[in-house]
């Protein structure tokens, strides 16, 4: 009625609606090792900044 357009969606969702053939498994230790590293370079930098900061307010 107002002259408009129509256009049907060309995307298919199907493929990406598949499950996946085959179960995708991450192992636990690695990822346990990165937080390990990751918490104590975190720690390790605190401390470092922590030090700078007292020498620098006495």
């Amino acid at each position: 009625m107002a002259g408009g357009t129509y256009q049907a969606n060309r995307l298919a969702l199907a493929p990406l609606l598949q499950k996946v053939p085959e179960r995708v498994e991450i192992p636990l230790v690695s990822w346990l090792w990165m937080g390990a590293l990751l918490c104590a370079l975190v720690g390790l930098a605190g401390m470092a900044i922590g030090g700078w900061f007292s020498v620098l307010c006495a």
